[in-house]
This record gives C-alpha cells, structure tokens and sequence, in this order.
C-alpha cells in the first residue's frame, strides 16, 4: 500500500476560519484517497488547531518534512504556492530519489516504483524506472474553461508553438496521439513550457485531467521525442501562405509593424492563458488572424480580438481598421 502525504496551506489570512476551511479541505481529500486504498499521511488533522501551543515553526516544519520523506506520493492542494512550508515540503520531495519499494502485483508490475506528484485533487501514479526522481506536472486553468494548461517544469518547444485539432493532425506527435486517443480530447496546443489541451463540450475536467496528467507525465519522464523524425517538426507555427492570403507588396511596411506588434505584445500575453495567436494577413485595413489552443474556441477571444488586439493594432498602426479570426 503506498504512502501519500497531502501538503497545502495550514494557516489563512481569514484567521481561524480560514485555518478550519484549509484542515476541512485536506480532510476531503485525504478521505477521498483511503477510498482509494491509499495509506494517507493528513497533516492538517494530525495538528489541527494546536496553534495555541508553544511550539515554533521550525519544529513543525521538522516533523513534517520527517513524514514527507516516509511518503511515495505527495499531493499539492489548491494554494499550495502561497505557503512557505509547503513550497520546502515540495522541494524536499523533489530532491529525494526515487523510493525503492516493489509494487506486489497489479497494472503496475512487479519491477516498477510508484512514485509520482499530483497537483490539486487529482492523482497521476505512474510507473516510473527506480533510479528516476520525482516530477511535478503543474496545471493552470485559462480563459476557457474547456482547456487547461499542464507545464512540466520544462521545455517543450525549443522554437515557436505547434497546434493540432484533429488525430490526423496529431500523427505527427506521440504525445498529441496519446492524448487525442482518450475520446474527449478535441485540442493539443505546445507552447514554449507548456501544453494545452481541450476537451470536448459536455466532457468534465474531474474525470479528463488525471488521465491528461499521466500521459504528460509518462512522456515527459521517459524522455520520448516530441515528434516523430519524418514528421514536420521544424514547423512550428503555420506560414503566411498556408491558410492565410499573400499580402500587397505596397503593404509591406504596414505588415512588417502588424507583425511586430503580435510577436512582441500579442503573442507573449495569449501564451500565458494557454493560446497563440498568428498572423494570416493583411488587405484594406483588415487583419486576419488565426486563434490557437486555449484561445480557439474561448468564449472571450471575441471580446479579447476586438477589445484587446485591434484596439492595439489601431492605436500604433492607423492603416488598420479591423481584426478578424479565420
């Protein structure tokens, strides 16, 4: 039976009702985990409300990390980032090897280790080699709330991004392959650090997300190519002639500010909501631009479009009158 250590924040700047909600809340989630066979290390209710006791910091903090330690899995709950301890309690899980306790039976094997880092409420156990350290897939949620964002605290596109939106367009990755193979999955996006995927409507993030955890997990663990070699890889955003129309040479001034413009304040804020946004051309005042990842689809890249980019694009190049998606 593996051992899991739930860590998040302790105390609240809402005082002991904040405090009793942060305990309430590792409390679920350490009962939702014994459900699952787990042997659970809570915490929050193995010290709850001894903040009346003359003890410091450091000794809590000593004990705790003496637990984490003992634990094969650790799992981040919401907020996690804003408490100090937590963030050491992370740390110290990340620099331990590997634990090397046999799994007796089951999917897993005889010859794996469990040892895995979940964020939130969701659980990834993967099978990983034992001589292989702990990894921490982060999530993000975006704009829209059909794609979540998941950074594995690497890169992942050395140059520019890549988008699919169907299996056959995802042949070109195994990653994208594995993904789009879970049924609900209607969107890949790669990004510099991170990757986007959209599930279907109707579809929930509580069921998708721990099967979308573990096969970024597994790729990422296992150090497996991004693309296949024959693939295209090299082609990280589409060119201007693919998809989109060739612009007016007399243009070429007003373009070359266009494209500027999305490069350096465009796109670098879209990244961080889990999207791109790429320039498909220019003709009588009207830019079209194609929307990528989290942002095709999303309910506010129209307001985001118009609101945001074309108020932009008017204000520093008066050639433009309109931005349209295609």
């Amino acid at each position: 039976m593996f051992v899991v250590y739930t860590a998040g924040p302790y105390r609240s700047a809402q005082g002991m009702h904040g405090v009793a909600q942060n305990i309430e809340r590792a409390g679920s989630v350490a009962r939702q985990l014994w459900a699952m066979g787990f042997t659970v290390i809570c915490p929050h209710k193995n010290t709850a409300f001894f903040d009346g006791a003359d003890i410091p910091d450091e000794v809590w903090l000593a004990g705790c990390l003496q637990l984490v330690g003992r634990a094969d899995i650790l799992i981040l709950l919401p907020g996690w980032e804003h408490s100090s301890g937590t963030r050491i309690e992370r740390d110290t899980a990340l620099a331990k090897p590997a634990r090397a306790r046999p799994v007796e039976g089951g999917e897993m094997g005889e010859a794996a280790h469990s040892v895995a880092l979940a964020h939130g409420n969701h659980l990834a156990q993967r099978r990983i080699a034992s001589h292989m350290r702990p990894m921490l897939i982060e999530t993000e949620s975006t704009p829209n709330p059909a794609t979540l964002k998941f950074l594995p605290g690497r890169a992942v596109m050395e140059a520019g991004t890549r988008d699919f939106a169907s299996p056959e367009e995802a042949e070109a990755s195994p990653l994208a392959t594995a993904l789009f193979a879970l049924g609900d999955v209607t969107g890949v996006f790669f990004g510099r650090d991170f990757v986007s995927v959209t599930i279907a409507p109707g579809a929930e993030w509580a069921d998708a997300k721990p099967d979308v955890l573990g096969i970024v997990m597994d790729h990422f663990l296992a150090d497996m190519p991004l693309f296949h070699p024959a693939s295209a890889a090299g082609i990280s955003v589409p060119g201007d002639d693919e998809g989109g129309f060739a612009d007016d040479p007399a243009d070429a001034d007003i373009v070359e500010q266009i494209k500027e413009l999305i490069e350096t304040r465009v796109r670098p804020a879209v990244a961080n909501d889990g999207g791109d946004i790429v320039y498909r051309g220019f003709d009588k005042g009207n830019v079209y631009l194609k929307m990528q990842g989290a942002c095709s689809g999303c309910p506010s890249s129209t307001a985001t479009l118009k609101n945001g980019i074309e108020s932009l694009l008017k204000h520093y190049v008066p050639e433009v009158t309109a931005v349209h998606a295609v």
